[in-house]
């Protein structure tokens, strides 16, 4: 984006030949403010190669199954839907509101669904010790009291629990022994009244609607 000053005629600037850096204001630069009292502080000019910045996490972090900031979702149901990102629960995050103006009977709904597949295949054995499942969450309206969140394993079969929700952002924690089998998606090999596995969850489900 550097442009060519004082009789320059190249095109681009060759880096390779930098002898020396100028720094000038004046009065060009201020218009009718010219006149007035100036000054300015400097305590930093560098060159830095094009470079990719990634968010390094601790070794005991929660292994995330949805992400506002990381994770684009398209919203499915049979009413139409509202997306937006909005300030999270905590400084300089994001989340993701989806609102309604209404539902129809029973079973209408709106839910996404957040694969994390690809994640999932190299952390099987940090997996196998989480027991917890962490929802940070709030409702828009006090109409909305709760939210219902699938885990799916690799077979897929269904795992979850209605969490409840207040207009005020919490973190939810939920055990995952707490986890009832959906056998009412009528998916997955499990045996009904057996216990989720973490190690085999690869999605994430969320769903509110009528019911």
């Amino acid at each position: 984006n550097l442009r060519p000053l004082w009789g320059t005629q190249k095109a681009r600037p060759q880096l390779s030949n930098l002898a020396a850096v100028s720094i000038v204001f004046g009065a060009w630069l201020y218009g009718r403010d010219s006149d007035k009292p100036h000054g300015l502080e400097i305590e930093h000019i560098a060159l830095a190669p094009a470079m990719w910045e990634v968010a390094v996490q601790p070794a005991e972090a929660p292994f995330t199954l949805f992400d506002a900031e990381r994770h684009p979702i398209t919203p499915r149901g049979d009413v139409p839907v509202r997306l937006q990102v909005v300030p999270g629960m905590t400084p300089n995050r994001l989340a993701v509101r989806i609102a309604v103006n209404g539902f129809g009977p029973p079973p209408s709904s709106v839910f996404f669904r957040n694969e994390v597949s690809e994640e999932w295949a190299v952390r099987r054995e940090w997996l196998a010790r989480c027991d917890t499942l962490l929802v940070r969450a709030r409702a828009v309206t006090p109409e909305t009291t709760q939210v219902e969140i699938v885990v799916i394993e690799q077979d897929g079969t269904p795992w979850g629990p209605n969490v409840p929700l207040s207009t005020e952002w919490r973190e939810i924690r939920v055990p995952l022994t707490a986890l009832r089998h959906f056998a009412h998606w009528r998916v997955g090999g499990r045996e009904p009244g057996t216990q989720v596995v973490a190690e085999n969850i690869v999605a994430v489900n969320v769903c509110f609607g009528a019911w």
